[in-house]
């Protein structure tokens, strides 16, 4: 049984939040992951908090799968990437919040 069936709203939803058994099994299974990790998840929906990143979450992207690729059930795969020792983090300054990741000595 998915961990966040008890949940009775959708995260997209003002003040909805994952629920406690949802963030513990996200934190224990990225507290599992070396520096520079990958944690992967099969999932409805799901997004960052601030725990999460607390523990070294550097960004989430996600991946659509549907009948066409042979899934019954559409789901979405949740690529989950922890920090590298020696990465950095920045902003791009335009008004795409997104993140870039450098690695330390990266001539590019």
């Amino acid at each position: 049984e998915a961990v966040g069936a008890d949940r009775d709203c959708a995260l997209v939803d003002e003040g909805c939040e994952m629920l406690v058994a949802e963030k513990t099994l996200l934190l224990e299974g990225f507290r599992l992951l070396r520096p520079g990790g990958l944690f992967v998840s099969v999932a409805d929906e799901m997004k960052s908090f601030p725990e999460l990143v607390a523990k070294g979450l550097l960004r989430i992207e996600s991946v659509k799968v549907t009948e066409k690729d042979g899934i019954p059930v559409p789901k979405v795969i949740y690529l989950c990437f922890k920090k590298s020792a020696d990465a950095t983090i920045s902003h791009n300054k335009g008004a795409d919040p997104t993140f870039q990741t450098t690695l330390a000595g990266d001539t590019d």
